[in-house]
């Protein structure tokens, strides 16, 4: 299991889940995915709308959530799971940035 430490805040990387070679799912699958209900997909879509992380492309109206979303909406969960909700909204994008950062080096 692949794990991003930033800061001494650890992840988990979405290929623990979704294979790397997937694009993109329906919005349903990614909900089912994440184990996340409608109205806590749309809450975290919504933060993440206004603090608009690296790579995260969600287009408002459209189904299929890119796997930038998707990797956007994983990260998102988990530091809400460690920081609760407010902690995570303040902290979403630079882990983002640091998220990929560690990823492009790590290739």
């Amino acid at each position: 299991m692949l794990v991003a430490d930033f800061n001494q805040i650890k992840t988990k990387n979405l290929a623990t889940l979704l294979p790397s070679d997937i694009d993109g799912l329906s919005s349903e699958r990614v909900r089912e995915l994440l184990n996340i209900s409608r109205i806590t997909c749309w809450r975290y879509l919504k933060c993440l709308l206004l603090t608009k992380p690296k790579n995260f492309d969600f287009i408002s109206g459209n189904q299929y959530y890119s796997r930038g979303t998707i990797e956007a909406l994983f990260q998102f969960q988990q530091l809400v799971e460690r920081f609760q909700y407010e902690g995570a909204v303040s902290r979403i994008k630079n882990h983002m940035e640091d998220y990929y950062e560690l990823q492009e080096s790590n290739r």
